[in-house]
């Protein structure tokens, strides 16, 4: 059995690896999307779902070491658990940084604290519901 501190030493690392994923990726891809386009709007509009599912999928991929099956179920819940918070964190407006007129910095941390907390009890629950029996 391994350390519990030398696990939770990997998570929080990985958690630093989830946080530089989705403070980066929307914003790539939505510069992108605003080249593509030509226009700032529409593609920051068409950049806002791609760049907030691609990270979760990567870092799902990552953190979920379990086999294929039951590593895509969980992978497919901490995605829709994170969209899940995400959608109400906005709608509720319980992060307005007013850091920019369009709202990016909102929607980042929104997702951020949303993809903590949802990956945490997609970990929690997969350690739990996985355990070998004897």
């Amino acid at each position: 059995m391994k350390p519990a501190n030398s696990t939770l030493q990997k998570r929080i690392g990985l958690y630093l690896l989830l946080t530089l994923l989705v403070v980066a990726s929307p914003f790539v891809i939505m510069m992108v999307m605003i080249m593509i386009t030509g226009s700032r709007e529409s593609g920051m509009g068409y950049g806002v779902l791609p760049g907030l599912l691609l990270p979760q999928l990567v870092f799902g991929l990552i953190f979920i070491r379990k086999p294929f099956v039951p590593r895509v179920m969980w992978i497919v819940a901490g995605i829709l658990l994170t969209y899940g918070l995400f959608w109400s964190g906005m709608k509720l407006g319980m992060i307005t940084s007013g850091w920019d007129i369009y709202g990016y910095w909102d929607l980042v941390l929104t997702s951020l604290i949303a993809s903590i907390v949802a990956w945490e009890l997609v970990y929690q629950m997969s350690s739990r519901l996985m355990k070998p029996t004897v």
